[in-house]
């Protein structure tokens, strides 16, 4: 496996951003790794799992039961053993409960438009589906396996052989433990003034916990970023990383 990076940082922070600039700029092959690329994979097997329900009213038990019928049809959910019993629900779930409160988010928008199941979730739409997606994410780390959105990841870059691997979508400490394992670093981007973390949302929550290796402080232009991302290249081509990298004024 060539370099590795676990990208993270809070929405708006810039990440798409800049991953995009080190892909550009990157001397050899590098290639991107979205962790929700996989969750969506899988959120697409429910949604087209949910269709068959022949009713609109659709409730917790009912998404059970639909990823329990798409576990043999998930490379991911294939390699986990019991998953039957893992993926259980809590036997009284809270619309409040942080582990459901998305999945409740989810239920809402299909049972007040339930054509909705009808779109497939993509990367370029994923911002219109995040209640699922967070919810599967969270969930499937929570409850299932930690490693396993990551675990999927790995096996496509061991594939692939990239000289310089991004994995985007980081958001808890396992994960971050999982990329140094791996022989990683975690790079996280900041953007001062600007960041609004729901410190009650799970997701959010779990993600400022990571301790990054390498800071990226966006806090200028896009030439500024881009002009970061070819620093940290050539740091790294070097053998000298930096801990932060700031806009050059």
């Amino acid at each position: 496996m060539g370099k590795l990076f676990g990208l993270t940082g809070p929405i708006g922070s810039g990440k798409t951003e800049f991953a995009k600039f080190v892909l550009h700029h990157a001397p050899t092959s590098a290639a991107l790794f979205e962790v929700s690329d996989v969750i969506i994979e899988v959120a697409n097997l429910l949604r087209q799992q949910l269709r068959q329900h022949p009713h609109s009213n659709l409730q917790p038990h009912d998404m059970y039961r639909a990823l329990v019928a798409i576990a043999n049809d998930s490379e991911v959910m294939q390699s986990v053993p019991d998953i039957g019993q893992r993926l259980a629900f809590s036997p009284t779930i809270d619309r409040h409960d942080a582990l459901y409160e998305k999945l409740f988010v989810y239920l809402d928008q299909i049972n007040a438009n339930h054509s909705v199941l009808d779109i497939a979730i993509t990367s370029s739409n994923k911002a219109d589906f995040r209640p699922i997606l967070q919810w599967l994410g969270n969930f499937f780390v929570t409850r299932v396996d930690k490693h396993l959105w990551l675990q999927e990841i790995f096996r496509h870059i061991e594939l692939t052989q990239p000289a310089i691997a991004l994995v985007a979508g980081v958001r808890y400490p396992s994960d971050a433990a999982a990329i140094r394992t791996h022989g990683g670093q975690i790079l996280t981007l900041v953007r001062p003034m600007h960041s609004i973390t729901n410190a009650q949302d799970p997701t959010e929550r779990d993600r400022g916990l990571i301790q990054p290796d390498i800071t990226i402080v966006n806090s200028g232009s896009l030439a500024a970023l881009e002009a970061m991302a070819t620093r940290l290249l050539f740091d790294n081509a070097s053998g000298n990383l930096r801990q932060i990298y700031r806009p050059i004024r």
